[in-house]
């Protein structure tokens, strides 16, 4: 099955900390990510919600406070078809 996530991840490091461990993992055969659109398409035979409950555990968001210091964020993904896939679908 070919699913495509959408995830808000802006940090670089935790992003290729997710597709370091989703490529790892069994039944994922494929992982093409974009990190700018913060787009991953999978080829999998797993549950989506495995690959959603996995980017969402290990991913993260970089905010910045009212005090001007950095702080992480719990990240968001979705199915989605992005601009990075889209003509791929």
């Amino acid at each position: 099955m070919l699913t495509y996530v959408a995830a808000d991840i802006n940090c670089p490091t935790c992003f290729n900390q997710v597709i370091e461990t989703i490529t790892a993992t069994p039944g994922v055969h494929t992982v093409d990510p974009h990190v700018v659109d913060g787009c991953i398409a999978i080829t999998h035979d797993l549950d989506e919600s495995v690959l959603l409950t996995t980017i969402t555990t290990i991913g993260h968001t970089l905010d910045i406070a009212p005090n001007g210091e950095i702080t992480m964020g719990q990240a968001h993904a979705t199915i989605h078809v992005c601009d990075a896939h889209s003509s791929e679908h």
